[in-house]
């Protein structure tokens, strides 16, 4: 469904949980972004290639996404609501046809909004999306469960293991835009770096897949 239908389903079902006087939880995965990069009405750009079509889509469901925003903010449920904004993954467009699986590709935006934030702020630490779930627990002071992969995104902690990503050959390890590492699972080493690391750096960097694969397979 396009962007358009599926953000007025989901205002529908905001104000109808409303009326229920309860708390309610809404996840919406935008397809219009995605490939084959097919969206309704006129294309903002010219053309047909990889880019254009790309760049028109992600216009396309940025737009419906800002309407859906600004309809939010005249419902009675706005100030105290909490959306987040976030990707679950990057890509190689706009800009290259090929993945180099450089961390560029997999850096991705998370923005905050609605009525229950309080303060403007710009916070550049690098986290993973795994983070996302426990913070959410921890400041809505949620029952605590296990959260075996993830910890709360602690903006005071400047040790943690701040983001890790797999390719079809690798894996690295993500501290901010100047230290990272990249492994090559075929050639077992380290195939690209930036700043300094040691051996547990690497050592918790291939823990964290050994146990993610065996997680997997138990499933």
């Amino acid at each position: 469904a396009h962007d358009q239908f599926t953000y007025n389903r989901l205002l529908e079902r905001a104000n109808a949980q409303r009326k229920k006087s309860t708390p309610f939880f809404y996840t919406i995965f935008t397809l219009s972004s995605h490939e084959p990069y097919d969206v309704p009405g006129k294309p903002a750009l010219a053309g047909s290639s990889k880019t254009i079509q790309f760049k028109n889509s992600h216009h396309y469901a940025d737009s419906c996404f800002a309407d859906f925003i600004q309809k939010a903010k005249q419902q009675a449920w706005w100030n105290n609501t909490w959306i987040i904004v976030i990707g679950d993954h990057g890509h190689v467009l706009p800009g290259n046809e090929y993945a180099s699986h450089m961390p560029d590709e997999f850096k991705i935006p998370m923005v905050w909004l609605g009525g229950a934030i309080k303060q403007k702020t710009v916070i550049t630490t690098t986290y993973s999306q795994i983070n996302l779930a426990p913070s959410i627990a921890q400041y809505l002071k949620l029952q605590p469960r296990s959260f075996e992969f993830s910890t709360p995104i602690n903006l005071n902690d400047t040790t943690q293991l701040s983001a890790w990503y797999s390719y079809n050959d690798g894996f690295a390890s993500v501290y901010d835009n100047s230290h990272y590492f990249m492994y090559g699972l075929n050639n077992r080493q380290i195939t690209v770096k930036k700043g300094l690391f040691n051996k547990t750096d690497l050592t918790c960097a291939q823990a964290f897949l050994q146990v993610l694969m065996e997680d997997f397979y138990k499933k």
